[in-house]
């Protein structure tokens, strides 16, 4: 409305009184009539653009931009849909010059990140950009024309760097940057826009062990209320949440702490989490009316001077079950730690179903910060319908870091050679806190995540430290094109609370050479070369590495994986070498494969033999380097057959439709059944539904009865007219 006032006086300094009151009547109106359904005001605003160019040739424009930019919907601002209560604002006038920012001022390290962009002269319906991150990455990006502006969304990952991957590597201390050449600036040569922003760690998600759900001092806040109750508290500190200070909270009766106003809404879910600026101990369909227990409400009690406790006795809200009792608490501390608790109660607590446009009927346990990209979910407790007396959930923030980790690399030695594959140690500690994570920098780029070894190392027996472990890498040399010549070393070492370096200062130094080593060795025991087999047969023998772990062996027929399995023990094999393996005594494999009944199948004749080794680096060897021959005699294999009883041939189909009918197979089973429309598969059909009253009809079907297969397939994923 403010924008519009201001609209309305630059049109009357522009045309007169008269003649400016009546362009914004029209434009508005006209406004209406251009815009999207449900639209956003930038949409609107973007309408009445729009009716300006229509109706009276543009002759406006700078006058209804200066109107909107001084009340936040300039050149770059921003809302994701119609009922979003986060919108970036902008105070910004189109430019031949482009501009572009992130959505938000900083992220953190998991969350999507949105990018707008203005380019005046610029009418392309897509334009790319590149974004790199300072953990070595590099990614394209493609916005699409939205509007005036440009708008596009990338993720990002905690993950080693992958270029061009789709995803963007962003990890503790990371700047991310965004380029944009613009072609045309105004009669200027092309030039590089160029943004960067900041990053920030996640919380730490821990469990502890349950604890008596007590609480000693409590206030009751008499809150009786339904579903969507909404009480105001004000905080005896000021809480940090994800970068933020608080002094006060809206606690709702449902199971839910929220910091800002939230989106109406009906939904429990995380999506909807996502949009919340909040933390949910346990958010569902539940009040705290008095139907499932006495004292039902919502009380509040310090078990520190520098924590809050905000417990909940409630009970479950459905329209078809005896409604069940609730219990559980969220503590806030000062330094920004969460914890929920659970109590007694806490089952049945899926809804009687999904509430329309919802995801989940189970409670949702996590935090977000309200980007509407963003949550923190204990997996753990998703989808479950019962929470009785369950493990408390810590959620630790990862900043106001008062300590640093050190770090001393123990291999590889300065100057050290290596074939293939990198074995590398180091020893991580910390004088205060619990160490995270140790990520490997090769040349700058992050490449590997260091794993964390059992116990205290004997490094540490001189170390005073609250955390000191050994942390292991391997890297697969050829698989991440780190090539032969110099190439230098470092460690990331990261505690819970955000504190992270570099180490060491100047960086370990090593040479890559030509070729492999290190190849890990496999000896198939069982099928013989040249053996005749048909049905199930058993594929043995072990495999093993010196110095890497082998993790799984897959057994290949003719180059194509039929199963892969696990590691077994062979204490008499590992009694023989020297040096003796990691893995021993698990270096062994027994492997079954069903000739007659695989999938993809095995045809009848010669076939080749080998195994798949993978070892800790990520690298795969197939072994031996001749495969072994079998001859496959299984005899005629009848094709599968079935019926399509839904929907008819030649049916007229809209919306949601049902594919229903049956199949067998008359010398093996079905393994799965897939829809294709216009031979291109659109979906994998569940199959093995009960179809007893088709079976008579069949001879010698062992599937019987549950050979039907059904499905609701969206026919509006596909366009209008006759399909096959």
């Amino acid at each position: 409305v403010q924008a519009l006032w201001e609209m309305r006086a630059n049109l009357i300094r522009q045309f007169g009184e008269r003649e400016g009151r009546r362009r914004l009547r029209l434009m508005v109106i006209d406004g209406m009539k251009l815009s999207p359904p449900a639209p956003t005001m930038v949409d609107m605003r973007d309408a009445i653009l729009l009716a300006d160019r229509v109706g009276f040739s543009g002759a406006s424009q700078p006058q209804i931009w200066q109107a909107f930019a001084r009340r936040g919907l300039g050149a770059l601002a921003h809302a994701a849909s119609t009922d979003s209560t986060h919108v970036a604002a902008s105070f910004d006038v189109p430019s031949n010059l482009a501009t572009m920012r992130f959505y938000e001022p900083s992220y953190v390290n998991g969350e999507a990140l949105r990018i707008v962009l203005q380019d005046a002269n610029n009418d392309r319906p897509t334009v790319n950009i590149q974004l790199t991150s300072s953990s070595g990455d590099l990614e394209n990006l493609i916005l699409q024309k939205q509007g005036s502006v440009y708008f596009g969304t990338i993720g990002t990952t905690t993950a080693p760097v992958t270029k061009l991957s789709g995803g963007l590597t962003s990890t503790v201390g990371d700047l991310l940057t965004a380029y944009y050449l613009d072609p045309n600036s105004g009669g200027i040569a092309a030039r590089q826009i160029e943004i960067t922003t900041a990053t920030r760690l996640p919380y730490t998600m821990a469990t502890r062990a349950p604890s008596p759900f007590t609480f000693a001092g409590e206030t009751p806040l008499q809150f009786r209320a339904g579903l969507f109750g909404i009480r105001r508290y004000d905080l005896p500190f000021e809480f940090p949440f994800f970068g933020k200070k608080y002094g006060s909270l809206r606690i709702f009766s449902n199971g839910l702490l929220a910091f800002d106003l939230p989106p109406s809404t009906g939904c429990t879910d995380g999506n909807t989490l996502a949009r919340f600026n909040g933390i949910a101990p346990l958010w569902m369909l539940s009040n705290t009316l008095g139907t499932g227990q006495p004292g039902e409400d919502v009380y509040v009690s310090r078990p520190a001077p520098d924590a809050i406790t905000f417990r909940w006795a409630a009970s479950t809200d459905t329209i078809f079950a005896r409604p069940e009792p609730v219990n559980f608490a969220a503590t806030l501390w000062e330094d920004g730690r969460i914890e929920f608790q659970y109590g007694s109660g806490n089952k049945n607590l899926a809804t009687d179903a999904p509430i329309f446009g919802c995801s989940t009927s189970t409670p949702t346990v996590g935090i977000s910060n309200g980007n509407e990209t963003f949550t923190q979910l204990a997996f753990n407790y998703l989808g479950r319908a019962n929470l009785e007396n369950v493990a408390p959930v810590q959620f630790l923030p990862g900043d106001g870091f008062s300590s640093i980790p050190s770090v001393t690399i123990v291999r590889p030695d300065a100057g050290q050679s290596f074939q293939g594959v990198m074995n590398g140690r180091a020893i991580v500690a910390d004088a205060e806190t619990f160490v995270t994570r140790a990520d490997v920098y090769v040349d700058g780029v992050f490449r590997a995540l260091a794993v964390r070894q059992g116990g205290r190392p004997p490094e540490c027996a001189a170390v005073r430290a609250t955390d000191c472990a050994e942390f292991q890498f391997n890297l697969n040399l050829d698989g991440l094109e780190i090539g032969p010549g110099r190439h230098n070393l470092k460690l990331r070492a990261v505690n819970w609370r955000g504190g992270f370096q570099d180490a060491p200062a100047t960086p370990v130094e090593f040479t890559v050479e030509p070729g492999q080593a290190l190849l890990p060795k496999a000896v198939i025991e069982q099928p013989a070369n040249g053996a005749a087999v048909s049905g199930l047969i058993r594929v043995r023998g072990y495999a093993y590495a010196e110095r890497l772990r082998v993790t799984a062996v897959e057994v290949l027929v003719d180059g194509l994986t039929v199963v892969r399995g696990p590691l077994t023990a062979r204490p008499e094999i590992c009694a023989t070498l020297s040096p003796v393996p990691p893995n021993c005594p698990a270096i062994g494999f027994d492997l079954p494969v069903n000739t007659a009944g695989s999938f993809p199948p095995i045809p009848d004749g010669k076939r080749l033999l080998q195994v798949r080794v993978i070892d800790e680096s990520g690298r795969m060897t197939l072994l031996p380097e001749t495969p072994l021959e079998i001859n496959v005699n299984n005899g005629a294999n009848l094709p599968p057959a079935g019926v399509l009883v839904t929907p008819a041939n030649n049916q007229r189909v809209s919306g949601i439709t049902n594919i229903w009918g049956y199949a067998w197979d008359p010398d093996g089973r079905i393994v799965q059944a897939q829809l294709l429309v216009n031979g291109e598969v659109r979906a994998i059909v569940p199959y093995g539904e009960p179809r007893p009253g088709e079976c008579p009809a069949l001879t010698g079907v062992t599937a019987c009865p549950n050979i039907g297969f059904a499905l609701d397939f969206d026919t509006r994923k596909l366009l209008n007219g006759q399909q096959v």
